[in-house]
């Protein structure tokens, strides 16, 4: 079958309005909901109703007939969120003249260029926004003559709040001053009237800027069909009705607050409430409160900041029902966070851009959690959507590629600028016209989207977008600044800052921090400032921007050397403490730490390792190698592993670092076909191991990785560089230095990012390092472009890193549970195990960002399911600390009493259970005569006992059961006749005696097991061990065979393991049991195997003895008669007596019906009186 196409089509409900504007529906609101109110602005102690804003618009509207403004005047408004500004825009609506929302946080230079730009007649702004004034920005839009020859256009200025003077300069006056004309207006109803007769719903309603106001702004214009159906949609996503109170936090100015805010709110009759003029986390929850808000809209950096008020105040919102998020996902976290503190119990993520009105995807109410966080939803109603490649043609669902749109909600194009019009808004061949986001995206199967990537370098801050073009010319307008290149640099609060990397003019003083970010607020307006400062030369960088053959800047490069600085600098609002030492750990087990174990790991293990790592909270986690199956049979499975959804969804939507190594341009096609966003190169520092590794010279080696460096720069995919054998070769000997030096320039000046020093051989030595290092530094190759990957063949790894830590390398490799190894060098040991660099490093105060315990539980599991030693010292003790806090902190001490003690047996109750323990510790609680006949004796008369639910053998001492009795004089064996034959029939009973019990029957090993204590522990229903607990069908080595035990144990462990272990007569350890699934859970000494029986039986409380029993009759059914008459009518007569009215199944389903938890121990226990 054909694969899906990116290309959606949204849904055709609810309708689309075409014959509606604005002024229809302020008609239309005010009459349908008339007194309920529609705005409050609690900071203004303002509450309007529909009808209120009817009027108070029409007033607005009536005074811009009186100025003279007519249908199409561009009308100018700079405020915060306040009454007035919803005055203004629907006042201007009514008659048909745009609104342009001018960003608060303009310089007044850029208000300047946005005002002249959009040709506005008449601006009303406020005298202050928050604490900030805005004396400045109307002085430049005042002048000081009646025309201002910069502003030739602009007839006056309305300030929104306070009184003005009277200076020379362009009009201005007071907002009740402007209000008053509408009573001054000739027959100002009529022509009122006539104004609204005029209007259209092709009309252009609104005017937002997308982008910088220097060199070439440009200006959206947005239609009634545009905002209006847009508003609708998304109020009808959230469900509004007019019960509901909306808390906008984000911005009039920003299609968020005025369309996704007040313009849905108004569809719906609904109450919007803005809490302050800019945004306060403390007013929200304030407004939230006393208002009884029902839905919230905010960016994800809002909703923290209100989460921190209150975690300080306790309070709590009582309505919160939902919420509205946009300018990037919502974490899983936050949302869990939202639920319990605000209350607000679904979360939806919008996604869209000011040209398209603005939403284009939105998620549902309806949707599961993971896609409701996950995505940005789906299409919207009336809307198209295609994903289109390089070349225009729509690529398969599950490809990235550029987002085009299609629909009612297209902008009717740039202000006064039709070039810039015609580059992002191009027809199909079949006349259709779309508009090209410039994101990167992906839609899934289901039609859900995924913002991969940005095809253009823009930077969002707390939902606002900022372009660095702009801020690079105004910093390289400074004479001491000659090149500048501005990037992203991720922040926990805003997602993400500007930073910027300057190269000083020669023969000029390197500007300080706060100059740098003075010379760029007196332009562009604090948002836009550099938080983070980088001059080439220092901070051990090179003395030149990375760059491409053609000589662009490598943005990627300078981002990655950006985050990994940790530089916090002073903002002029904002002080931020420099961070703490941090490193990065590269964990490449899923990778470098498989490939060369020499069992087969399934592809199931490796992605459940990746995901658990993934949640320790390792940063970068190489996923694996496409490779030739020829050469790593163990990861011929990449492409499954890059194909699971899982993999896919975090390559598509997780900030992780998931590079993939690829040995040539083959394997990086393949690679990136499976949405690859990094890759790594290898080469090797000397021509011995390059040959054996690679087999190809140094020179081949490097000519193959530039090849693959070269392509991944060109489809902006990151590229990382291994050098191997950076201190010696198993063939040629030590490297020469020099050799190093040559393949980390080469890579770096090919595009790596990065490249890791690799010890393969695990021979360096603390001093080698450092001479190493010290010798590329000096040879100019930057540190924060190196990385470390150390093995521990002589156990210095973790004294490597910490020498090359100091000597300023900040980034290193590591495997959990330290595997790995290398086939081309005999005796070499895995990579340095990440607990112990976690371990190292936290514990010397530097920051790693990973969670040491969920990685050392990591590295135990993955040790366990490979059945190898767990090479990390510091997580293999990490583990057991912690499992014996545990079962301390969450012991279930059970009471047991002593009822009996017979010939080598120890027995003890604790309610409906039977403890048996075998007590002939000096001679390995082996079997004698004796010893098999009272266990036989004590099994049966336990199972005919009603109070005993479950049973459960134990050994005492070192061993749990040594199997036969073999001292001299105690075995049959070689006598044969009847005294064989008794033995076998009493060997038989016994186990016979334990498997066909209809009690729960448990083997808690307390230590080894050999022959027919084997057969003791598979005859029961389960099993507990100790972790010193091995079992072993030794009977070969005495030329024997398990005869008796057999059916036990092949049942249990299966033909093939069962077949392999009788014959080589080898220790299963309880870690390979567990493995397999044969040992339900292993405790570290007798104690707490103890603590963990007696927390298994009280979990086991849940369960009916009767259903119990049942259920083994099952199991036994289908083991002796699978798929024959005798399993059905088997099944037939466990239903029919599970049904009766007087079985145990009739008392727990009225239990249930009632709402009563049943324990069943005590339920057995009052039904029947103990015998034992």
């Amino acid at each position: 079958m054909a694969a899906q196409l990116s290309l959606i089509h949204g849904p055709k409900e609810p309708e689309l309005l075409t014959n509606t504007t604005l002024c229809d529906l302020i008609h239309e609101q005010a009459g349908r909901y008339g007194d309920r109110p529609a705005v409050v602005v609690p900071w203004q102690s303002v509450r309007l109703s529909y009808r209120d804003l009817a009027t108070r618009s029409k007033a607005v509207a009536k005074a811009l007939l009186e100025m003279g403004l007519k249908h199409g005047d561009g009308i100018g408004i700079m405020d915060g969120n306040s009454s007035e500004y919803v005055e203004v825009f629907m006042g201007a609506a009514r008659i048909g003249c745009p609104v342009v929302v001018l960003n608060t946080t303009y310089t007044p230079e850029e208000l300047k260029n946005a005002v002249h730009r959009s040709c506005c007649k008449l601006v009303f702004i406020a005298p202050r926004i928050g604490s900030r004034s805005l004396a400045g920005h109307i002085g430049v839009l005042h002048g000081h003559q009646d025309r201002n020859p910069e502003l030739p256009e602009l007839r006056g200025v309305v300030c929104l709040r306070g009184d003005v003077g009277g200076a020379p300069g362009v009009m201005l006056e007071s907002y009740a001053q402007f209000t008053a004309r509408s009573s001054t207006v000739h027959e100002g109803d009529a022509l009122l009237a006539q104004s609204e007769r005029g209007l259209a719903p092709e009309d252009v309603l609104n005017l937002q800027f997308t982008s910088g106001t220097t060199g070439s702004p440009k200006a959206a214009m947005l239609t009634n069909i545009n905002i209006i159906n847009n508003a609708r949609f998304v109020g009808n996503a959230m469900r509004l009705t007019p019960e509901d109170v909306v808390c906008c936090g984000p911005p009039l100015f920003h299609c968020f607050g005025l369309v996704m805010g007040l313009l849905a709110a108004f569809c719906y009759g609904s109450s919007i409430l803005f809490p302050s003029d800019h945004f306060r986390a403390s007013s929200v929850v304030d407004a939230v409160m006393s208002e009884d808000a029902t839905v919230i809209l905010g960016v994800p950096t809002m909703f923290v900041a209100e989460l921190e008020v209150i975690a300080k105040t306790g309070q709590r919102p009582r309505r919160l029902r939902t919420g509205l998020a946009s300018g990037s996902a919502v974490s899983q976290n936050l949302m869990s966070q939202l639920r319990e503190l605000m209350g607000c119990d679904k979360m939806l993520i919008a996604y869209g851009m000011t040209e398209t009105s603005p939403v284009n995807f939105i998620t549902s109410l309806d949707d599961p959690e993971e896609k409701r966080t996950a995505t940005i939803g789906r299409v919207m109603p009336h809307t198209a959507v295609k994903v289109i490649d390089q070349t225009g043609r729509i690529v398969p669902r599950g490809q990235r590629g550029e987002l085009c749109v299609s629909g009612y909600a297209l902008q009717k194009g740039y202000f006064r600028n039709e070039e810039k019009t015609r580059d992002v808004m191009r027809r199909d061949e079949n006349g259709v016209l779309w508009m090209h986001t410039g994101d990167e995206v992906l839609l899934d199967e289901q039609g859900y989207g995924h913002i991969t990537g940005r095809i253009k370098d823009i930077i969002i801050r707390g939902g606002e977008n900022i372009f660095p073009r702009e801020i690079e010319d105004q910093l390289m307008s400074h004479p001491s600044i000659s090149e500048a290149s501005v990037i992203a640099i991720k922040d926990e609060r805003y997602g993400e800052v500007v930073g910027c990397f300057l190269k000083a003019a020669v023969g000029c003083q390197r500007l300080s921090d706060p100059e740098v970010r003075q010379w760029v607020s007196d332009k562009l307006g604090r948002h836009k400032t550099p938080q983070h400062v980088f001059w080439l030369g220092e901070h051990g960088m090179g003395d030149d921007f990375p760059k491409t053959g053609s000589g662009k800047h490598q943005k990627h490069v300078m981002r990655e050397i950006g985050n990994r600085l940790h530089i916090n600098s002073m903002d002029e609002s904002n002080t931020m403490s420099s961070a703490s030492p941090s490193v990065r750990i590269v964990e490449v087990g899923p990778r470098d730490g498989l490939q060369n174990i020499r069992d087969p790991v399934d592809t199931t293990t490796k992605l459940e390792l990746i995901r658990r790592l993934r949640a320790t909270g390792l940063q970068t986690i190489e996923l694996t190698s496409v490779v030739s199956p020829r050469a790593i049979p163990q990861l011929a499975d990449c492409r499954q592993v890059l194909q699971n959804p899982m993999i896919q969804q975090l390559l598509r939507t997780s900030d992780l670092r998931l590079p993939v190594l690829v040995p040539n341009l083959k394997g990086f096609q393949i690679a990136v076909q499976h949405g690859v966003k990094e890759v790594a190169v290898f080469v090797s520092a000397t021509e011995g191991f390059s040959r054996a590794n690679i087999n190809s010279t140094v020179e081949e080696g490097l000519a193959r990785a530039k090849q693959v460096a070269s392509a991944a720069v060109n489809a902006n995919i990151a590229v990382r560089g291994y050098v191997s054998c950076v201190f010696a070769d198993p063939y040629d000997g030590p490297t020469p230095t020099s050799s190093v030096l040559r393949c980390a320039k080469t890579l770096l000046e090919a595009g790596c990012y990065e490249v890791s020093l690799g010890d393969t051989l695990g021979v360096g030595t603390p001093l080698e390092v450092r001479r190493l290092v010290t010798y590329l530094k000096e040879n100019d190759i930057p540190l924060e472009q190196l990385a470390g990957h150390f093995h521990d063949t002589y156990g210095g790894a973790a004294a490597n890193v910490w020498e090359a830590y100091r000597c300023g390398v900040r980034v290193f490799d590591s495997s959990v549970a330290g595997l790995g190894g290398c086939p081309f060098a005999p005796g070499a040991k895995g990579n340095v195990a990440s607990e112990d660099l976690v371990y190292m490093f936290q514990k010397s105060g530097v920051d790693t960002g990973v969670d040491l315990l969920k990685l050392a539980e990591t590295g135990a599991w993955i040790s366990e399911r490979l059945t190898k030693s767990n090479s990390s010292r510091a997580g293999a003790a990490l583990v057991v600390k912690h499992k014996l806090t545990q079962q301390s902190a969450n012991a279930i001490n059970l009471q047991w009493t002593v009822v009996g003690e017979n010939e080598g047996l120890l027995l003890s109750r604790s309610g409906v259970n039977l403890k048996i323990t075998l007590n002939r510790p000096k001679n390995g609680n082996a079997l004698s005569a004796a010893l098999t006949d009272e266990l036989t004796t004590v099994i049966k008369n336990a199972n005919a006992d009603p109070s005993i639910t479950r049973i459960i053998l134990t050994g005492n001492g070192k061993f749990f059961c040594t199997g036969m009795n073999l001292a001299k004089g105690s075995t049959p064996v070689a006598q044969g006749g009847s005294t064989s034959d008794t033995q076998y029939d009493r060997l038989v009973n016994l186990l016979e005696a334990i498997d066909q019990s209809p009690k729960v029957t448990i083997a808690c090993l307390n230590g080894p097991a050999f022959g027919g204590g084997v057969g003791l522990a598979f005859a029961c229903d389960i099993r507990l061990a100790v972790k010193a607990t091995s079992v072993t069908l030794s009977e070969v080595k005495l030329g024997l065979c398990p005869a008796t035990i057999s059916k036990y144990v092949i049942r249990e462990w299966g033909i093939p393991f069962a077949r392999e272990a009788m014959l080589s007569a080898r220790s299963v350890t309880a870690a390979e049991l567990k493995t397999r699934g044969l040992v339900v859970e292993v405790a570290e000494d007798p104690e707490q195997l103890s603590i963990v029986l007696d927390g298994f039986l009280t979990r086991l409380k849940i369960a009916s003895s009767a259903a119990s029993r049942m259920s083994k009759d099952l199991v036994r059914l289908a083991w002796v008669h699978g798929g024959k008459d005798e399993q059905a009518r088997g099944i037939k007569e466990l239903f029919d007596e599970m049904m009766k009215p007087d079985a145990d199944g009739s008392y727990g389903v009225n239990k249930f019906q009632a709402k009563h938890p049943v324990d069943w121990d005590a339920y057995d226990l009052q039904r029947s009186k103990p015998r034992l």
